[in-house]
């Protein structure tokens, strides 16, 4: 029984980069509609479900990796990958197109 696709909205990308900081998710994927920048994680449920965690933001991030220092708790936005073992480097995966996230939210 497939249980469909569920949406949860977080607040800041601060929230986003904590929950891939604390699983294994390893990527971020970012969609721009035109008008805002969708920054979201997928998780997938052995029976079908999904749960789809977003950002919406009028404001782009135009670097490659988002790092994430786990002992100040800072986030950093950079073109390399940090060599920092106290960092967490996360990929921006551009998307070019997609059929995840509905219009409208």
């Amino acid at each position: 029984m497939a249980l469909g696709v569920k949406y949860i909205q977080l607040r800041s990308l601060e929230d986003l980069v904590k929950i891939v900081a604390a699983s294994p998710m390893s990527f971020i994927q970012h969609y721009f509609d035109g008008r805002y920048h969708f920054y979201f994680i997928n998780v997938l449920f052995a029976g079908g479900g999904a749960l789809i965690y977003f950002v919406k933001s009028e404001e782009g991030i135009d670097k490659k990796y988002i790092i994430f220092d786990s002992i100040r708790g800072r986030i950093l936005f950079s073109d390399s990958i940090s060599t920092d073992a106290n960092a967490r480097t996360i990929p921006l995966i551009e998307v070019e197109r997609q059929n995840v996230l509905p219009e409208g939210l």
